[in-house]
Protein backbone atom coordinates (compact mmCIF):
# COMPACT_ATOMS: atom_id res chain seq x y z
CA UNK A 1 0.00 0.00 0.00
CA UNK A 2 1.33 3.40 -0.97
CA UNK A 3 0.48 6.01 1.68
CA UNK A 4 -1.31 8.82 -0.17
CA UNK A 5 -2.90 10.83 2.66
CA UNK A 6 -2.32 11.34 6.37
CA UNK A 7 -4.85 12.11 9.08
CA UNK A 8 -4.89 12.25 12.85
CA UNK A 9 -7.16 10.75 15.49
CA UNK A 10 -7.03 12.11 19.05
CA UNK A 11 -7.22 8.61 20.52
CA UNK A 12 -5.31 6.49 17.98
CA UNK A 13 -2.68 8.84 16.55
CA UNK A 14 -1.53 9.25 12.96
CA UNK A 15 -3.72 7.63 10.30
CA UNK A 16 -2.30 6.56 6.92
CA UNK A 17 -4.68 6.20 3.97
CA UNK A 18 -4.10 4.31 0.73
CA UNK A 19 -5.31 1.54 -1.58
CA UNK A 20 -4.25 -2.08 -1.14
CA UNK A 21 -2.59 -3.13 -4.40
CA UNK A 22 -2.27 -6.88 -3.71
CA UNK A 23 -3.16 -9.39 -1.03
CA UNK A 24 -4.99 -8.88 2.25
CA UNK A 25 -4.33 -7.08 5.51
CA UNK A 26 -5.63 -7.89 8.98
CA UNK A 27 -5.80 -5.76 12.11
CA UNK A 28 -2.74 -6.51 14.24
CA UNK A 29 -0.71 -7.84 11.30
CA UNK A 30 3.06 -7.23 11.17
CA UNK A 31 4.13 -5.01 8.27
CA UNK A 32 7.28 -3.57 6.78
CA UNK A 33 7.39 0.20 6.32
CA UNK A 34 9.57 1.23 3.39
CA UNK A 35 10.58 4.86 3.67
CA UNK A 36 11.23 7.17 0.73
CA UNK A 37 14.97 7.07 1.49
CA UNK A 38 15.09 3.24 1.31
CA UNK A 39 14.94 2.28 5.00
CA UNK A 40 13.02 -0.83 6.03
CA UNK A 41 11.25 -0.40 9.39
CA UNK A 42 8.95 -2.81 11.28
CA UNK A 43 5.35 -1.66 11.75
CA UNK A 44 2.06 -3.11 12.95
CA UNK A 45 -1.46 -2.54 11.59
CA UNK A 46 -2.99 -1.68 14.97
CA UNK A 47 -6.34 -0.27 13.81
CA UNK A 48 -7.82 -0.94 10.37
CA UNK A 49 -10.66 1.03 8.78
CA UNK A 50 -12.54 1.08 5.47
CA UNK A 51 -14.88 3.78 4.23
CA UNK A 52 -18.56 3.17 3.56
CA UNK A 53 -20.00 6.37 2.18
CA UNK A 54 -18.81 9.15 4.44
CA UNK A 55 -18.43 6.86 7.47
CA UNK A 56 -15.17 5.22 8.55
CA UNK A 57 -15.85 1.67 9.79
CA UNK A 58 -13.37 -0.39 11.83
CA UNK A 59 -12.86 -3.87 10.31
CA UNK A 60 -10.71 -6.92 11.04
CA UNK A 61 -9.59 -7.52 7.44
CA UNK A 62 -9.44 -5.81 4.04
CA UNK A 63 -8.47 -7.05 0.56
CA UNK A 64 -6.80 -5.80 -2.62
CA UNK A 65 -8.56 -2.87 -4.24
CA UNK A 66 -9.98 -1.44 -1.03
CA UNK A 67 -9.06 2.02 0.20
CA UNK A 68 -8.12 1.68 3.85
CA UNK A 69 -6.96 3.75 6.80
CA UNK A 70 -4.41 2.40 9.27
CA UNK A 71 -4.25 4.19 12.63
CA UNK A 72 -1.64 4.10 15.35
CA UNK A 73 1.39 4.56 13.10
CA UNK A 74 4.19 6.80 14.36
CA UNK A 75 6.34 8.87 12.02
CA UNK A 76 4.89 7.58 8.75
CA UNK A 77 4.88 9.92 5.76
CA UNK A 78 3.16 10.38 2.44
CA UNK A 79 4.91 8.39 -0.30
CA UNK A 80 6.03 5.58 1.99
CA UNK A 81 5.02 1.98 1.31
CA UNK A 82 3.52 -0.55 3.71
CA UNK A 83 4.08 -4.18 2.69
CA UNK A 84 3.34 -7.52 4.26
CA UNK A 85 6.42 -9.08 5.84
CA UNK A 86 7.59 -12.58 4.99
CA UNK A 87 6.80 -12.44 1.28
CA UNK A 88 9.50 -13.02 -1.35
CA UNK A 89 10.07 -10.66 -4.23
CA UNK A 90 11.42 -7.20 -4.81
CA UNK A 91 10.09 -3.71 -4.53
CA UNK A 92 10.54 -1.58 -7.61
CA UNK A 93 10.06 2.14 -7.65
CA UNK A 94 9.38 3.72 -11.05
CA UNK A 95 10.18 7.39 -10.78
CA UNK A 96 8.00 9.88 -12.62
CA UNK A 97 11.05 12.09 -13.24
CA UNK A 98 13.31 9.81 -15.22
CA UNK A 99 15.29 7.59 -12.83
CA UNK A 100 14.44 4.11 -11.57
CA UNK A 101 15.33 2.69 -8.19
CA UNK A 102 15.18 -0.98 -7.27
CA UNK A 103 15.22 -2.05 -3.63
CA UNK A 104 16.22 -5.71 -3.31
CA UNK A 105 14.17 -6.63 -0.21
CA UNK A 106 12.34 -9.74 0.95
CA UNK A 107 8.77 -8.41 0.73
CA UNK A 108 5.85 -8.71 -1.64
CA UNK A 109 6.29 -7.02 -5.00
CA UNK A 110 4.76 -3.55 -5.16
CA UNK A 111 5.10 -0.74 -7.67
CA UNK A 112 4.93 2.90 -6.70
CA UNK A 113 5.48 6.21 -8.43
CA UNK A 114 6.74 9.15 -6.38
CA UNK A 115 6.00 12.67 -7.56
Amino acid sequence: MLVTTLGYDDYRGVTALGRITAGRISAGQSLARLTTDGQKLPERARYLYVHQGLQRMEVNEAAAGEIIALAGLEGIGIGETLAGSGKSGGITSHSCRGTDRTHDLQYQQLTLCRT
